[in-house]
């Protein structure tokens, strides 16, 4: 009956900032929610108008497309220089579901990338760049660029192989102190370099052909499909926010919980294990623990493994019960039911103590 571990994530080392006043903090997250409120807007809206590589995405998606952003060349290049930079690190997490490569990138601000900022601000108008990034840049030219590379949190060369894969997940949960905003996804490799690897945001699939930007927002569920052959390059450029707070005081959490309840019953989705797992995850993240066991239960009932998740949760209860946690056992109880409702004896003994412990309150009053 333990829970899956969570997903792990890397982050850059940020130097230390002097501290700054209530007052301070509250006047830069006021100021960064409001432009946030404005890209979770945008994020919508631009479902309505996205490129057709995009395959029928939900409203909630919060998917942006730039096609042809990077020539062939340019992608080489990408390739070449992440390769460059560091040693290859083998990423394979059994509890993440992740198999990969990575290639981390040097410092956002060491000027290395400023030439892929630049293109990216440079397809962005102003008022569209606010919108996406979810705050301001301000001023133009290069120094437009080096304020782009200080909300850079990394920068980072996904490469798959056959049978690589990244199942569902999200990269930022309420409450983790990241101010993650936008992922921005580059990708480097024809569609003839490879097979599978499609890209699914929501109930979005991206089908993304070399030199495609793909940007959304990183508290989304997402994954890259398994490769089936071939080999699939990605550049993978994480976007923050000034303050953590400006999420708190805008739209985006209440976009990625719209779109995690529309995965927990879409079609093709609702019968998906990790989906479940992840949108527990995200329920314990705000401190909703009741909703969170309740996804929990539905992701091991609806995954192949259900009968021997079940009893695991009855076995469990019975051992708590005879240390005398009852409470905790009348849970395992209840997840064993909710895993298994077929098995009529984990029915019997979740009833049983639930009853025994309504007469045991009962008398203490």
């Amino acid at each position: 009956g333990r829970r899956p571990h969570g997903q792990r994530t890397k982050r850059a080392k940020r130097a230390r900032t002097p501290a700054m006043s209530r007052a301070s903090r509250r006047a830069v997250a006021l100021y960064a929610a409001r432009a946030l409120r404005i890209a979770v807007a945008t994020f919508a809206v631009a479902l309505a108008s996205a490129p057709s590589a995009a395959t029928a995405p939900a409203q909630t998606d919060g998917l942006l497309l730039l096609p042809s952003a990077f020539s062939r060349a340019e992608c080489g290049r990408i390739i070449a220089q992440l390769t460059r930079d560091a040693q290859p690190e083998r990423d394979v997490r059994v509890h993440a579901s992740v198999s990969r490569t990575n290639h981390w990138g040097r410092a956002p601000a060491s000027g290395e990338y400023d030439w892929i900022f630049a293109r990216l601000l440079a397809l962005l108008p102003e008022p569209q760049r606010r919108e996406l990034w979810g705050f301001e840049l301000g001023t133009p030219g290069a120094r437009l660029v080096r304020a782009f590379a200080e909300r850079v949190d990394f920068v980072l060369l996904h490469e798959f192989g056959p049978g690589d894969f990244f199942d569902w997940h999200v990269d930022t949960k309420p409450n983790d102190r990241t101010a993650r905003t936008v992922n921005v996804n580059v990708m480097l490799s024809p569609p003839s370099d490879f097979s599978g690897g499609e890209l699914r945001v929501g109930t979005a699939t991206v089908r993304a052909t070399q030199g495609d930007v793909t940007c959304y927002p990183a508290a989304l569920p997402h994954r890259v499909e398994d490769i089936g052959s071939g080999g699939r390059f990605t550049l993978v450029i994480a976007v923050r926010a000034p303050a953590d707070e400006a999420r708190q005081h805008s739209g985006y959490w209440r976009l990625a919980h719209a779109n995690h309840e529309t995965l927990r019953t879409a079609a093709g989705f609702a019968a998906t294990p990790k989906l479940h797992l992840v949108r527990a995850e995200w329920l314990a993240a705000q401190g909703d623990e009741a909703a969170a066991d309740d996804a929990y239960a539905d992701g091991y009932a609806c995954s192949a493994e259900a009968p021997a998740y079940a009893r695991r949760f009855s076995e469990d209860g019975a051992r708590l019960l005879a240390g005398g946690d009852a409470r905790a056992a009348l849970q395992h109880f209840t997840m064993a039911v909710r895993v298994d409702p077929t098995v009529a004896a984990y029915g019997t003994a979740r009833d049983q103590l639930a009853a025994r412990l309504s007469v045991e309150r009962s008398s203490a009053h």
